[in-house]
């Protein structure tokens, strides 16, 4: 395919803009920009100044920056050329019908991408690091995923592929001795390298947690009993009054949802309608969301009023949240004194954090974010590029997981039977080629690469 296809496409975004840049690559985009410009020889890797010419006015396109890439040290491993034009919508247009017209064919999404790991420029962990990070939402995602795009996972994961060809080769030598007795020592050379790449695996699996906030945010629920000041929290935390506010109980009767950034992590804060028994109807519709909101929310904010203590209704709720992630926000504190014996009921409650605050005055509004970005933090750390950012990888490594696991228990219970550890043995193995793309298929490939925008 590379040898005969050159593609062309739009690598900024489209629109108005100061400028665009076009990108080709694959056989003969040297020769399809010929006609066009005046330059006999790019120079590779350097930036070269050319008027780009529009063969039906005799004239000049447009004045460009050129960059020739020859293979195979470009990004897709093949002969590249950027066009760094300036970005006028006819113009860009102009430049893609001009070049399509001389045999190059317009990309399809992810199609450089798809290339270079065609080309072994890349394998798929870093082909998957590469959207994320187009995809990122917050500067903490975009380093993860610029950390995972250099390698790193890869290496952890060949480490584990190493340890996993040791046992089979150990495995298969002890096949051809099978009326011997396999002695302790040699099963401990199998068990322990399996042991360890278990654990690797188990370790991975728990960072997703940590990877899936990391690409689609966190969800913060406020919760609780109708005029505790939810959506004065909310207005506060959002910077604005994007919520009703009045002294009525259960003017809340949807939600309301505001975005910020909180410790380099996306977090969405929604606003619910207070949880309590009523007859109407549209109320009771506000409070099914409700509770469908805490059921899926990485964390809740449960509000109480401070000068009402810990009432049964606030139990009853509480009962009803499976989250751990659960901050107590003490309301109106600033019309209590310090001793105020209310707080204490307060105190043995089995929540994660207590935060007494004001939403009038603003009272314990930092120490609230503050507590929030805390727990965010306790969900796993962010290592060196090795947090699973994509359910593919989770699901693959889970399959992983299970078929060491399965050798591991074949070993201990059938010691003399190598030959039925060999074959869980061999399925790791295949899920971890599976993983950084040594062993897939089209379909998988159309899966991941399909996400990537054009020209990318």
């Amino acid at each position: 395919m590379t040898d005969v296809d050159g593609i062309v496409a739009l690598a900024t975004p489209p629109g108005r803009s100061g400028v665009a840049v076009i990108r080709t690559s694959g056989a003969h985009v040297l020769e399809a920009l010929a006609p066009f410009i005046a330059i006999e020889t790019l120079s590779p890797r350097q930036a070269q100044l050319a008027q780009f010419h529009d063969p039906d006015s005799h004239s000049p396109l447009d004045q460009v920056l050129l960059l020739f890439f020859p293979q195979p040290h470009s990004f897709t491993g093949e002969d590249v050329v950027e066009i760094h034009c300036h970005g006028a919508p006819v113009v860009v247009t102009r430049i893609l019908s001009l070049l399509v017209g001389q045999g190059l064919r317009p990309s399809h999404p992810g199609e450089f991408s798809q290339r270079a790991y065609l080309n072994g420029k890349m394998d798929l962990l870093q082909a998957e690091a590469v959207i994320a990070l187009i995809e990122s939402a917050s500067l903490r995602s975009a380093r993860q995923s610029a950390r995972q795009l250099t390698g790193t996972l890869s290496l952890q994961l060949q480490q584990m592929r190493q340890q996993l060809l040791h046992v089979l080769v150990h495995m298969e030598a002890s096949l051809d001795f099978s009326e011997e007795e396999i002695d302790p020592d040699g099963l401990e050379q199998m068990q322990q390298p399996l042991q360890q790449v278990a654990d690797r695996a188990i370790r991975l699996l728990d960072s997703a947690r940590l990877g899936q906030q990391l690409r689609q945010g966190v969800e913060w629920v406020i919760a609780g009993r109708p005029n505790v000041g939810k959506s004065s929290l909310f207005n506060r935390l959002a910077g604005r009054d994007k919520a009703i506010v009045t002294d009525i109980p259960g003017t809340t009767r949807d939600t309301n949802e505001h975005d910020l950034l909180l410790d380099g992590i996306a977090v969405r804060l929604i606003d619910t309608a207070g949880l309590r028994p009523s007859h109407d109807r549209i109320e009771q519709a506000g409070m099914e969301r409700t509770r469908a909101c805490v059921a899926q929310a990485d964390g809740i904010l449960l509000m109480v009023e401070a000068q009402q203590g810990w009432l049964a209704e606030d139990q009853a709720i509480l009962d009803q949240i499976e989250s751990r992630q659960i901050i107590l926000v003490i309301n109106k504190c600033d019309l209590l004194a310090t001793d105020e014996p209310a707080l204490q009921p307060f105190m043995a409650l089995p929540v994660a954090e207590r935060i007494l605050c004001s939403c009038q005055t603003g009272l314990g509004m930092e120490p609230l974010l503050e507590a929030m970005a805390r727990l965010m933090s306790q969900d796993g750390d962010e290592g060196e590029g090795t947090v699973i950012m994509a359910i593919r990888q989770q699901q693959v490594l889970q399959r992983l997981l299970q078929a060491v696991k399965e050798c591991q228990g074949l070993l201990s219970h059938h010691s003399n039977s190598l030959e039925l550890a060999a074959p869980p043995l061999r399925q790791a193995l295949a899920a971890l080629g599976e993983l950084v793309g040594h062993v897939t298929n089209q379909e998988l490939l159309q899966s991941v690469f399909s996400r990537f925008c054009i020209g990318k």
